[in-house]
């Protein structure tokens, strides 16, 4: 597994990632506006506006990382490319062991990082009844509100993502997306006047004009992006893959968290991840990993949060894990760029609430994919006060009774609060999936 982290486009993403204090001392030099994003919807407004979008879970306190400071020179120095033969270059020198050790305290960081931002919220006292997404972006965002000049809400069916917006409007400017759910002509209407509202305060913030022209360039770039993500997941699906099955998930839950921001640059973005793609595609003679016997299952869901030892469980037990909430809430799907681009991402916008309107639709979705992709099984996060999704166990499991799909309930409120469970339910879901492929 640590020689994936040689792969030079993989690298280059990690680095990013990781860089969200970096991103916001470029913005505050360049004088753009940051625009907190809880979801990747909208992302293309942000830009359009000439501000920094950024998830506000990035922004941790990772420069304390060795690694990754010399890395971040190393590279401002000299390039990507010589950057990655560096790293291939000290390998026999430093030893095999030094780079799983590097990948642990990535990975170390972004869990401190997370329980910080939990106890973070809950001192300022963030609803403890609440679910983990909430608690982790209240816990986020109160420490940045200096370096915040706006958050981009939206007006769904979370009724906790409503509370948390209201929480973040008494201390910082709201531009909030209000999504109606009403039928087709009436609500295309009242999305496009809620769409025009969002842009007129996006401008204001920024002192920017959003046009037809500056909103379709970041949609292209949007478009190939989403083009890019979907061939990454695709590939996940194969019985042969470049990269360890750890690593993969890994990948897909590094892209999930990035996707939501473009990890500031869609260029770089963009070009970075369509020459991953290309390098995932191209298996080495004698390389590579055989999946075949290895159970697929996916996660539902990840957005709201979940226990971020799920992938190393899951794969210390023969298993894999696919992460693919933004292509089941539509969120993938490319939007139109001809015509009208405010009707077009009202369409899009319109098109994303449809697909979790209610729980049914949302199964309807999450099985869809599952067949897409041919996974085993669904793993059921039961988030620990989701009103919206966590209701709809019921409704996987009468779905499920048509399928072959084979499904558990796991449950999740902090990071690390029932580990033993979740290697035990999932440990006995990968059994019984073997015992019926036998």
């Amino acid at each position: 597994m640590v020689g994936d982290l040689f792969l030079k486009n993989f690298l280059k993403l990690t680095i990013q990632f990781y860089s969200g204090k970096t991103q916001l001392k470029i913005a505050r030099r360049t004088r753009k506006k940051v625009i907190a994003m809880p979801l990747p919807v909208g992302v293309e407004l942000v830009f359009a506006a000439g501000a920094t979008p950024i998830f506000p879970c990035r922004i941790g306190d990772y420069s304390s990382m060795p690694f990754l400071r010399i890395a971040r020179l190393y590279q401002n120095l000299f390039g990507w490319n010589l950057l990655t033969r560096g790293i291939k270059f000290l390998r026999p020198f430093v030893g095999t062991e030094f780079f799983s050790e590097v990948i642990d305290q990535f990975l170390i960081n972004l869990y401190k990082t997370y329980e910080y931002y939990i106890d973070y919220a809950e001192n300022e006292g963030a609803p403890l009844d609440a679910c983990f997404g909430t608690r982790l972006l209240l816990g986020a965002i109160w420490p940045q509100l200096k370096n915040i000049h706006a958050t981009l809400g939206y007006g769904t069916r979370c009724n906790w993502f409503s509370k948390v917006f209201e929480e973040i409007s008494e201390k910082q400017p709201l531009v909030l997306i209000e999504i109606p759910n009403v039928p087709a002509k009436h609500g295309e209407e009242m999305m496009i006047e809620s769409l025009k509202i969002v842009i007129d305060k996006l401008e204001k913030i920024t002192g920017n004009t959003i046009t037809n022209e500056s909103l379709r360039k970041q949609v292209l770039i949007a478009n190939k992006i989403k083009e890019n993500y979907l061939k990454i997941l695709e590939i996940w699906s194969k019985e042969r893959i470049r990269l360890h099955p750890l690593t993969y998930t890994n990948l897909l839950s590094l892209l999930h968290i990035a996707f939501t921001d473009f990890l500031c640059n869609p260029k770089f973005f963009n070009q970075t991840l369509q020459q991953l793609q290309q390098d995932l595609q191209k298996i080495p003679k004698n390389g590579g990993y055989d999946t075949s016997d290895m159970p697929k299952l996916i996660l539902v869901n990840a957005f709201g949060g979940y226990e971020p030892h799920l992938p190393e469980i899951m794969d210390n037990l023969g298993g894999r894990l696919l992460i693919a909430d933004w292509e089941v809430l539509k969120v993938l799907t490319p939007i139109k760029t001809q015509g009208d681009m405010i009707e077009n991402y009202a369409s899009a916008l319109l098109q994303f609430e449809a697909a979790w309107m209610d729980n049914s639709t949302l199964v309807d979705r999450y099985i869809s994919i599952a067949s897409k992709y041919d996974v085993d099984g669904i793993l059921f996060n039961s988030i620990y006060g989701c009103k919206s999704i966590t209701p709809s166990l019921r409704l996987f499991k009468e779905r499920l009774l048509e399928t072959d799909l084979v499904l558990v309930d796991i449950g999740f409120q902090n990071i690390g609060d029932n580990y033993e469970q979740l290697k035990t339910r999932i440990g006995a879901m990968l059994e019984l999936i073997r015992e019926r492929k036998a």
